[in-house]
Formats: structure tokens, sequence, C-alpha cells
């Protein structure tokens, strides 16, 4: 896919490193310099996918149309919690009484 007016974009090292201080992370001026290229090949193919002709195609919310049409939540009583809690060797009324756990 050739294109004359193609953009060369590139994500300077600085960029990088604001990121990486905004996520809390360490990185090496190696790996600035890598993830610098990385990106800006990232940023590349972005470019590329404007050159799609997208004229008359619907845009695409989710593509698993079965999650549209979730399920309505109910509260239902569980059979279960009863169980386990009758099984509970220490129980205040239904709930589980556990011992102290301090952190």
């Amino acid at each position: 896919m050739k294109n004359s007016k193609r953009r060369i974009l590139v994500i300077s090292s600085e960029t990088v490193k604001h990121v990486a201080k905004l996520a809390r992370l360490k990185v090496s001026d190696n790996e600035v310099n890598e993830y610098s290229k990385q990106l800006s090949r990232v940023l590349e193919h972005f470019e590329s996918l404007k050159a799609v002709n997208t004229e008359g195609v619907e845009p695409l919310v989710t593509p698993n149309p079965a999650s549209e049409y979730r399920r309505v939540d109910e509260v239902v009583p569980s059979k279960e919690a009863n169980t386990w809690i009758s099984h509970s060797p220490d129980k205040i009324g239904n709930l589980v009484k556990v011992p102290t756990v301090v952190g």
C-alpha cells in the first residue's frame, strides 16, 4: 500500500520517558530507544488503516453480538449458601464466624 502522502510518525524518547514515569515504570536508555521505535511502528500501522475505504460500513460496537443481549440480574435465594452455613462449625445467625486475621 504505497502512499506518497504518508506521514512519518515518531514517538520521541522524551514521550516514552514521560509515559514510563506516569506508569511508574523504570526503563533503561536502551529500552527507551527500543520502545520509541516500536511505538512509532505501531502508529505507522494505524496510519495505514486510515487509507482503508470504510464508506457505507456500519460502525462495530462489539464483535460478539451475543454480548448485546445480557440477561437481567435477578436476586434469587441461594440454597448453597444456607448449606455452607449449616455445615460451618461456628456461626452467628446466617453468618459464618471466622478467626480474626490482622495483616
